[in-house]
């Protein structure tokens, strides 16, 4: 019983930390996602009526 309880946190732990390295890039990715999409409405908000 002790060796399961001293591996689940270290299961957990892998996981936890792989989840957050794919949350955090699939955040980064939607928030570079929306700030190309700003600037570009941006860019073409600008130069649009030349």
């Amino acid at each position: 019983m002790k060796t399961n309880l001293l591996q689940l946190p270290a299961i957990w732990q892998d996981f936890s930390i792989a989840a957050g390295i794919v949350g955090l890039s699939a955040i980064l990715g939607f928030y570079a996602h929306q700030f190309a999409e700003l600037m570009q409405a941006s860019l073409f908000g600008d130069w649009g009526f030349l």
